[in-house]
């Protein structure tokens, strides 16, 4: 049986509307367009519908593009696949390059020695409202995912989801929270063969014990890491993480 009609018939309704509609296509996530030469390695593959597949697909550029920040593209076609998703955000997200920009100088003078532990002093803002938003609907849909990959159970409506982003910088100047990477446990990726995505996306993931809510952390390159925490009960959401939820 092919790979999309075995897909469809072991996950029949889509994973990402909470299964209102039936399963159509199948949905990679993360997308091809995140690796290079959208040379994607298996796994995390979900069924679908076209609607929810297509919902994302503009975010998708962003979070490809940012991926792509550290480090620098090392082959002429690398340096190519980086201008083209800068145009591509461009054109379907006028404004979003500008807000990125970060004065150099206040940011150092902020930092003082801290700046030499960097690797580059060239500062984006991806907490900009633009990209930020564009952020945040991509991890959200990738929550879903790894929820239902850890525990085959599909994110009902009204569900939160709890989204932060920790970019270099942070990682550098402030710190991972380390104890719960630690808690975490195994580090896994996409993997075909010799060709594994250890380099460009990798993630963590683990149920709470005798709870629905799971916690997931997303590493994108060696650019930003998303921690993603799936609350099919509302109730169950802290009131200190009320500001990064977002409801299915």
């Amino acid at each position: 049986m092919p790979r999309h009609q075995r897909l469809k018939f072991e996950q029949p309704v889509c994973v990402f509307c909470a299964g209102e509609r039936l399963t159509t296509s199948v949905e990679h996530m993360p997308s091809r367009i995140l690796f290079n030469g959208k040379m994607r390695p298996k796994g995390l593959e979900f069924g679908s519908c076209q609607e929810c597949q297509d919902s994302t697909r503009r975010e998708e550029q962003v979070v490809a593009m940012i991926s792509r920040f550290y480090p620098d593209p090392k082959t002429i076609a690398e340096r190519k696949e980086i201008k083209s998703l800068f145009r591509s955000v461009a054109h379907n997200f006028p404004g979003l390059l500008p807000e990125m920009h970060i004065d150099q100088l206040p940011v150092l003078r902020n930092i003082g020695e801290d700046a030499k532990r960097l690797p580059n002093w060239d500062f984006l803002d991806i907490s900009a409202p633009r990209v930020r938003g564009a952020v945040q609907k991509f991890a959200a849909k990738l929550a879903i995912a790894l929820h239902f990959e850890l525990t085959k159970q599909i994110v009902p409506r009204g569900a939160a989801i709890f989204v932060q982003h920790y970019t270099n910088f942070v990682a550098i100047i402030e710190g991972m929270p380390v104890e719960l990477i630690e808690a975490l446990g195994e580090e896994k990726m996409l993997s075909m063969g010799s060709n594994h995505s250890a380099e460009t996306f990798s993630y963590q993931s683990v149920i709470l014990a005798d709870e629905p809510t799971t916690i997931h952390m997303a590493y994108f390159r060696q650019s930003f890491a998303l921690l993603l925490v799936v609350y099919p009960r509302f109730s169950d959401v802290p009131a200190h993480a009320i500001s990064h939820i977002v409801v299915h």
